[in-house]
């Protein structure tokens, strides 16, 4: 299983057989897009995280805590709820559970009949998994219905500033979770902030130069850095990428954490 994390996903009704009661029953699955991460290491040394390159149906899905993808219940109207922190479907008719495995190929097949009509929404929330199993459509399938849909940035990083001119600041470093590119923001006292998107990538470029010469250019030294969710994968690995480029950018270790 891998660590999981998107937001760019989608639930797609569907209806399935009971296996407890045999009653046909009204349900969800769940299909991740293309710019879904995921994280096939274990530890922090390990981690190999890359984009799922193409649609996937979820077959099994463990939430990271329990305030994550809690409104994934909600959101089903209670056809898929967590029992033992595993999303399952949960029959209107008799309770039971049925694993997302079991419905996979319904998923997939409603999937590309409905977004193909441009009938299918994507969600845009974040959703996390510590583990995750993911059956991956066919190469080459498309569904062009969310042109529109702009970046996701979060930020995963706050730290201290400085500029000659306007003194002490703060600092922001964001991750688009959708592209992977990052971005950073600054601000000083009430006197304005500044702001620039950069052309890294947290996926395959792993380099900071570029957010380096832009806070040069701005006259901006950083001071400090820290990670502002020690828990969560995304920023964990996000976190490590962003200090390893500043050191071979020439700032010191203790420069680059807090």
């Amino acid at each position: 299983m891998s660590e999981v994390w998107s937001m760019d996903w989608y639930l797609v009704p569907l209806q399935y057989d009971c296996r407890h009661c045999g009653t046909q029953a009204d349900g969800y699955g769940l299909v991740l897009g293309p710019n879904t991460q995921v994280s096939q290491g274990t530890t922090a040394e390990n981690w190999d995280v890359d984009r799922l390159g193409t649609y996937g149906a979820v077959c099994g899905w463990k939430r990271a805590g329990p305030q994550r993808c809690e409104f994934i219940t909600a959101m089903s109207e209670g056809r898929l709820r967590f029992t033992k922190d595993e999303l399952l479907l949960a029959c209107e008719h008799c309770g039971g559970r049925t694993g997302l495995g079991a419905v996979a190929p319904t998923a997939m097949e409603n999937f590309v009949q409905w977004g193909s009509l441009r009938a299918m929404r994507n969600e845009r929330r974040m959703i996390v998994a510590k583990g995750a199993d993911i059956a991956k459509f066919h190469d080459g399938t498309v569904i062009d219905f969310d042109r529109a849909i702009g970046p996701s940035f979060a930020v995963v990083a706050r730290g201290a500033c400085h500029n000659d001119s306007r003194g002490q600041g703060r600092i922001e470093i964001l991750l688009d979770l959708a592209a992977g590119h990052y971005a950073w923001s600054t601000m000083f006292g009430n006197r304005g902030s500044q702001k620039a998107w950069s052309t890294l990538s947290a996926v395959s470029g792993r380099q900071i130069a570029t957010m380096v010469e832009q806070l040069a250019l701005a006259e901006i030294d950083l001071t400090s850095l820290g990670c502002i969710d020690d828990a969560g994968p995304v920023c964990r690995f996000a976190f490590e990428q962003i200090v390893n480029g500043l050191m071979a950018s020439g700032y010191a270790c203790d420069a680059g954490r807090s």
